[in-house]
């Protein structure tokens, strides 16, 4: 379905892009990854959406930062 797929399509992403390097993560030989470059709304709170302009929210869930666009990631009880 549409999750496996974009699930397949990140995690291909993140292997071409050779991973994320947001602070301390470096490669073998030192090098950043590119992933960080291409991330649409991770670390962009209260920034336009790539997508659509409106400004990006950063939530907690489980303790842990959540970033996401409302117009283009709508909580919906019918997904």
């Amino acid at each position: 379905g549409r999750l496996y797929e974009a699930v397949r399509a990140a995690l291909q992403a993140g292997v071409d892009y050779e991973g994320a390097s947001i602070n301390w993560y470096r490669k073998p030989d030192g090098t950043r990854g590119e992933s960080q470059d291409h991330f649409f709304v991770y670390d962009r709170a209260g920034k336009p959406c790539l997508t659509c302009g409106s400004p990006i929210e950063k939530i907690r869930v489980a303790q842990r930062g959540t970033h996401f666009c409302p117009i283009c990631q709508p909580c919906s009880s019918d997904e």
